[in-house]
């Protein structure tokens, strides 16, 4: 039974002499209101009039249905009215938040290779999401890779020669030297004593001037030998000289260095995601040529998503950067949030009319946000979406 049958409603109406309620048979048994008149006093069956109506519904609004209005009972027409309005009035006191229209946008990162190639294997398809760091597609350089190990082994060998250089000669070659110098200080003690018997015959007239002199420059002959070959040794057991080992040193470095360089460029043909994401698109397949530079694989950061909305002049002053928002759209859950990043300092006339169709007039501001992480991965680029503080 609707509220207004239950509502017992009586009309005053002059000359009234009383208002009764009772079962009519002529209604099937139903209880209808009755009015007695003073003039020939038969009943009236009577309705709630207009303003009855809205009084029962804007009361039974107001009280949120814990008291629902059940009579009411001589109640002029203007009280009704008046009823209504006071309810109306009193609902509009609660205030909704403000709320701004806008849309999600992703500033999407575009992956190439920095050199040509084949390309070897595509290791992220469409929709896939990946970590920051993982090997998106690789490019195929066999003629880099070869590369490689040839500058390795040069490396190696200026290497070789530079331990070489360091260590001065071989073992062997030291023992010869070491040999030479035993036999000529041998040499030089039998010239010595030849010198001192020449000296000791020549005292007593026994040899001439001409003999002594020829031992005298065999002793110094030998005697120098062994000074020759003693720098020999000393020199056989010394590195390089300073400045060939420095040649050296500069010839392996710069080998080393060619080498880390051929590295970094093979390391550079395994493309990674710049960060965590998901794929959007890829446009090559194993096997196809691709130049450098030329995109293989859109993907979406997640961090590089953002918000863009627009604030009215009015509430601006409301907005700073840094300050947290609440994001609303179709499907998504709830607790989005995202923080201001930036306010434009050009004030725009017209927002996109596909975003709001009530601010065509109205001075506005654009607004981006950065969303969370979790409202990041939730939201989709061109997706319209509302803001509120």
């Amino acid at each position: 039974m609707s509220v207004f049958r239950q509502a017992d409603v009586v009309r005053r109406r002059r000359p009234l002499l009383y208002a009764i309620r009772d079962r009519n048979p002529a209604c099937g048994g139903r209880r209808v209101s009755r009015r007695v008149y003073e003039a020939d006093r038969r009943p009236m069956p009577v309705g709630p009039s207009l303003a009855d109506r809205l009084t029962v519904v804007a009361y039974n609004h107001a009280t949120f249905g814990f008291f629902p209005m059940e009579r009411i009972t001589l109640m002029p027409r203007w009280a009704g009215y008046g009823f209504v309005c006071a309810s109306f009035v009193a609902a509009g006191c609660t205030k909704s938040p403000e709320t701004y229209h806008g849309y999600v946008e992703g500033q999407f990162s575009y992956l190439s290779a920095p050199y040509s190639g084949n390309l070897k294997t595509l290791r992220a398809t469409r929709g896939d999401r990946v970590e920051a760091g993982t090997v998106v597609f690789e490019i195929g350089a066999p003629d880099l890779e070869q590369a490689i190990k040839r500058q390795y082994h040069q490396w190696q060998s200026s290497l070789d020669v530079l331990g070489d250089l360091e260590q001065g000669k071989r073992s062997s070659e030291i023992d010869t030297v070491n040999a030479q110098l035993e036999q000529t200080r041998a040499n030089a003690a039998l010239s010595a004593q030849r010198l001192a018997r020449a000296e000791a015959d020549y005292a007593i007239q026994a040899i001439s001037l001409d003999q002594l002199e020829r031992e005298r420059a065999a002793a110094r002959v030998d005697k120098a030998r062994v000074s020759e070959l003693a720098s020999q040794l000393k020199t056989a057991r010394l590195p390089a000289r300073d400045g060939q080992l420095q040649s050296q040193r500069q010839s392996a470095d710069a080998q080393q260095a060619e080498y880390e360089r051929l590295q970094t460029q093979l390391r550079q043909l395994s493309v990674q995601a710049p960060g965590k994401g998901v794929v959007v698109d890829t446009f090559f397949t194993p096997g196809e040529w691709v130049v450098a530079g030329t995109p293989m694989v859109k993907i979406l950061v997640d961090l590089n998503t953002k918000v863009r909305f627009f604030v009215p002049e009015a509430a601006l002053a409301n907005f700073r950067v840094g300050r947290v928002v609440r994001i609303a759209c179709d499907g998504c859950d709830r607790g989005y949030t995202a923080t201001i990043s930036h306010i434009a300092s050009d004030a725009e006339y017209t927002p996109p009319v596909i975003y709001s169709n009530d601010a065509r007039s109205k001075l506005v501001f654009l607004v981006e946000a950065r969303p969370d992480t979790v409202a990041a991965r939730g939201l989709h680029p061109g997706l319209p979406i509302e803001v509120t503080r």
